[in-house]
């Protein structure tokens, strides 16, 4: 049964793409118009969209322009606020423009961002592009094929209202009560629940609070942690209902005398105590493994277990 007392308020990304932070906006002015364009960027956490704005004069030919915009969100402007949204990894390939409508088309490496980091780049390229006067849509596509979201629909053409209606859950940064944690039984075969006060008024993600927990193991003899030593948590984010915890490889090593299985479910199990988190998408170093110490697959998504629960084993 998911119980947790008291939960932040849901982060909208609403909020994050349509509230951006605006400590850098200027304006130039020349004859009385304005100059230049507003640009989006990541912040540094990756949680959201900040403005920036460029006060450069822009070409006149809408490529030259939309080109000079992409060529800009490759560079932050000032790394302590801003973090660029056009990487390497992303493989962007091609530009094509016609009557006001922008094509983007990237390789495979898109196709793998993180789903948290992927909508909020869209989301900064798209508000970018369209802020110019003759820009009206943007398409992304994959190797000329259509990029799809988490539910495999078609995304298509997209302008800067097509993200005031997506919510997404960035994680809850405080909460209160107790929350069930699972740490392995003293035979190291099963898991048992473990209640935990979380404290509030951090600012770290409650799902990021829960595996800090599980590293740190239980405060009692009786029960035994699950989490490698040397373990570290590289980012954490929930979308769609889906965990995606992203491990340093020390993950990968176990722990002598407790099952692999009860490793990964004392995570799973712990997560899914959330009301918004229904599976987990385990990620080492950004990248899926396909399995998980040569004896679990590993790079599907994964649900609580209740089998392993002690007192339900057979």
């Amino acid at each position: 049964m998911k119980r947790i007392c008291s939960l932040a308020v849901l982060i909208l990304l609403l909020f994050s793409l349509s509230a951006c932070k605006t400590d850098k906006t200027h304006t130039i002015q020349t004859n009385g118009e304005e100059t230049g364009v507003t640009l989006y960027y990541l912040n540094p956490e990756e949680t959201e969209l900040v403005e920036y704005r460029y006060e450069e004069e822009l070409p006149n030919d809408s490529k030259k322009a939309v080109n000079l915009i992409l060529n800009q969100l490759k560079e932050s402007p000032d790394l302590g606020e801003y973090k660029a949204v056009l990487t390497e990894n992303m493989g962007f390939q091609k530009l094509s423009i016609q009557d006001g409508y922008v094509a983007l088309d990237f390789n495979m490496g898109y196709s793998k961002l993180d789903p948290v980091t992927e909508i909020l780049c869209r989301a900064a390229i798209v508000k970018s592009i369209t802020g110019l006067p003759d820009v009206n849509n943007v398409e992304f596509t994959i190797n000329g094929q259509p990029t799809t979201n988490q539910d495999r629909q078609i995304i298509g053409s997209m302008n800067a209202n097509s993200f005031m209606d997506q919510d997404i859950n960035l994680s809850d940064y405080e909460t209160y009560g107790e929350i069930g944690l699972y740490f392995s039984n003293k035979d190291g075969d099963g898991l048992v629940e473990y209640q935990k006060q979380l404290e509030s008024g951090e600012n770290i993600p409650v799902e990021r609070k829960i595996i800090e927990q599980l590293i740190e193991g239980p405060e009692t003899s009786h029960l035994k942690k699950t989490i490698p030593e040397g373990t570290k948590v590289i980012k954490t984010s929930i979308k769609d209902g889906i965990c995606y915890v992203d491990f340093n490889a020390k993950f990968l090593e176990g722990v002598p005398d407790i099952k692999d299985e009860v490793t990964i479910y004392s995570v799973v199990n712990s997560l899914v105590e959330l009301p918004s988190v229904n599976k987990v998408q385990f990620m080492i170093d950004g990248q899926r493994v396909a399995k998980y110490r040569e004896t679990i697959p590993f790079d599907g998504t994964f649900e609580r277990n209740l089998d392993l629960i002690d007192g339900n084993k057979e």
